[in-house]
């Protein structure tokens, strides 16, 4: 499995939310979007991995609402399984990770196990997300602009942390050291807020790094984008079904069932 999956289904797994990979990768609500790497073996389009812009709503015209952002600065604080964190002993005075850090508080070290491994630490997250779902299939519909829909999806929600620290281990082990205000992190209490100082070295292994960074998109909502072929039937005046050639297509949104993506092949 990649390391793009296995990110993407170590988050739904804990919080049932699809990741942003990789994180703090630009995106926003109304934005519309493939995963090329996300698709199973029978080639159905699931909402893994990494994600390619296509479009988005402003762009065709579509006019939608959003919500504010909720302000329940939430904490996501995750460590993969046989994730290691110890208090390393040195007290850090100097420049780690190519970031000054006068009068740092600490220093310790975090060792991932396995290949894929994660350690996220996400503080004061809000959401929001699109308020007109309902109305959106018929603007869409209306407007009349043509673009190719399959596979796509639609962005209609966006979790934004204030500051976040993420870490995937790229080989089977991986040890980093991280210097400045790490005492939250050492009770495993996440008491750690958005003033404070950290910087990150890796030490030993191969790693992604997102570095202690303001304003990180962590989780997305989506909704598959579906087309529906149906034709008027002229005896009945009804609306139905139709693979006829020339019949009417009607975009539908669909929402994506989170839990299939774990056990889907």
């Amino acid at each position: 499995m990649s390391l793009q999956i296995k990110y993407s289904k170590e988050l739904i797994k804990e919080y049932g939310q699809v990741g942003v990979y990789l994180p703090g990768t630009p995106i926003n609500i109304g934005d519309i979007i493939t995963f090329d790497f996300g698709k199973n073996i029978f080639g159905k389009a699931r909402p893994l991995g990494s994600f390619q812009k296509k479009n988005s709503l402003k762009n065709l015209g579509v006019k939608y609402m959003e919500s504010d952002f909720d302000n329940d600065a939430d904490t996501y604080y995750f460590k993969s399984s046989g994730t290691k964190i110890f208090d390393t002993g040195v007290n850090a005075s100097g420049d780690l990770g190519n970031e000054e850090l006068p009068k740092a508080k600490g220093n310790l070290g975090i060792k991932l196990s396995s290949e894929g491994s994660l350690f996220i630490l996400a503080i004061d997250c809000n959401f929001k997300r699109i308020e007109n779902i309902a109305d959106l299939e018929n603007k869409i519909n209306s407007n009349g602009k043509k673009m190719i829909w399959d596979d796509t999806f639609l962005v209609s929600a966006i979790t934004v942390a204030s500051k976040a620290l993420i870490l995937q281990s790229k080989t089977s082990s991986s040890e980093f050291s991280i210097s400045g205000d790490v005492q939250g992190i050492k009770t495993n209490s996440a008491n750690v807020n958005a003033d404070a100082k950290l910087a990150i070295k890796t030490t030993n292994g191969n790693a992604f790094v997102k570095p202690w960074s303001d304003n990180v998109t962590l989780f997305m909502e989506v909704m598959k984008f579906e087309k529906d072929v149906f034709e008027d039937d002229v005896n009945t005046r009804d609306i139905k079904p139709s693979t006829n050639f020339g019949a009417s297509e009607l975009i539908k949104l669909r929402s994506v069932n989170i839990s299939e993506l774990l056990n889907d092949k």
